[in-house]
C-alpha cells in the first residue's frame, strides 16, 4: 500500500507542477503507471480512483476491460485510443502478458530515432551474417553503408530482421545490449512489465509485454512526426553503397489496407500502420485511422488465430469507433 501512496503523491505533484519533466526533445515522457495489482487495491476505493483521474489523468492510466465493448473482437489482446488526447476507447486484456512480436521493431526504431542522428551513415559489419537466414530480411552484406533512417524504414515498413544488427551495433554495441537499452528506455516511458530479449520481435522465453505497456509507449511514439510519416508511407526507396558502389532497394508497406487485401467498411480513412508480410501469416497489426471530424485513432491487435482473424479484429474495432 505504501508503494501506491508514494505513486499517488508523485503523480499529483507532477500535475501541480511541483517538479518539472525534462523538456529535451530526445528524452522520453515519464509517467507514474499502475500495475494490475495496484488497480485492484485502488478499485476498492472509488473516491481515490476518482481523485486520481481528476487530478492526474495525463499521468495515471487505469484500464478497465469491462468498460469497453470487446466481446466481438476475437484477437487475444486489443487496444484503441485517440491520438489527440490519448483517451482509451477500447481495451481487451490490458494486463495479460504476451510476446511483443513485430511491434518490438517500432519500439527499437523509436529508441534509435530519439537517441541518434537518423541521417548519420553507418557501415554494416560481418556479424550481419549471424542472423537466422529463415528470418524475413533485406540481406544487406558486410561494408554496406546506409543511414539510421534507412535501417528504421527497413525494420518498420518492411519488417526486416537483419537491419536490427547494424542498428544495434552502431547504437549500443551489440544485440544484447541494444535489447537491454530499449527495455530500459520503454520502462522509463511507463512500460513496467516489458522485457525485450531481442529487437526482432521473434518469440523467446522471458520476452514479454502487455497492452497497458504498449499503450504507455505508443501514446508518445505515435505523436512523433517522423514515426507518423514512416507509418503512413506506402513505399520507401533505400539508396546505399557497398565499397563505394551504389545500390538501391525499394520496400513496400505490407499493411493490408495498402496492398489491397483489405478495404475498411467502417467509413474511417486508414492513414497507415504496420504489419508483417501476408505470406508470414501475421497475427498482429497496428493501424492509424481518421474519422470524419479529423480525429485520428490508433488500433492495435495481437494474438490473433490467423491473418484473416487479425484483419477481422481490426475491422470490428474500426466499426465500433465509427459508431461511438
Amino acid at each position: 500500500m505504501e508503494r501506491i501512496q508514494v505513486r499517488i503523491i508523485v503523480a499529483l505533484l507532477a500535475v501541480l507542477g511541483v517538479f518539472s519533466l525534462s523538456a529535451c526533445a530526445k528524452s522520453p515522457t515519464f509517467y507514474a503507471p499502475y500495475t494490475s495489482s495496484d488497480t485492484a487495491d485502488l478499485d476498492a476505493n472509488v473516491n481515490k480512483v476518482a481523485t486520481l483521474e481528476a487530478y492526474s489523468n495525463d499521468i495515471v492510466v487505469l484500464l478497465d476491460n469491462s468498460s469497453y465493448p470487446v466481446e466481438n473482437v476475437s484477437a487475444s489482446q486489443a487496444l484503441a485510443f485517440k491520438l489527440s488526447n490519448k483517451e482509451v476507447v477500447l481495451c481487451k486484456n490490458g494486463y495479460e502478458e504476451f510476446q511483443p512480436g513485430n511491434i518490438t521493431k517500432l519500439f527499437a526504431s523509436y529508441y534509435v530515432l530519439m537517441t541518434q542522428d537518423i541521417y548519420q551513415y553507418v557501415t554494416v559489419g560481418s556479424d550481419i551474417y549471424n542472423i537466422d537466414s529463415s528470418l524475413f530480411a533485406v540481406h544487406f552484406t558486410k561494408n554496406d553503408c546506409l543511414r539510421f533512417k534507412d535501417l528504421i524504414y527497413g525494420a518498420v515498413l518492411y519488417g526486416a530482421n537483419d537491419v536490427i544488427i547494424p542498428m544495434a551495433d552502431n547504437t549500443s554495441g551489440s544485440l544484447n545490449s541494444f535489447a537491454g537499452d530499449v527495455t530500459s528506455y520503454v520502462t522509463n516511458m511507463g512500460a513496467e512489465n516489458t522485457t525485450l530479449l531481442n529487437c526482432y520481435g521473434t518469440a523467446s522465453a522471458g520476452m514479454k509485454t502487455t497492452i497497458y505497456d504498449v499503450y504507455m509507449i505508443l501514446r508518445d511514439v505515435l505523436i512523433n512526426d517522423d514515426i507518423l510519416k514512416l507509418l503512413e508511407s506506402k513505399s520507401y526507396s533505400c539508396e546505399y553503397t557497398n565499397n563505394s558502389n551504389p545500390a538501391s532497394v525499394k520496400w513496400y508497406n505490407a499493411l493490408p489496407y495498402f496492398t489491397g487485401e483489405l478495404e475498411t467498411k467502417s467509413g474511417l480513412v486508414v492513414l497507415g500502420g504496420m504489419c508483417e508480410n501476408a505470406s508470414l501469416e501475421p497475427t498482429q497489426m497496428l493501424v492509424l485511422a481518421q474519422d470524419e471530424t479529423g480525429e485520428t485513432y490508433a488500433v492495435f491487435v495481437t494474438g490473433c488465430a490467423s491473418f484473416s482473424d487479425c484483419k477481422a479484429s481490426v475491422e470490428e474495432i474500426l466499426y465500433q469507433i465509427a459508431n461511438l
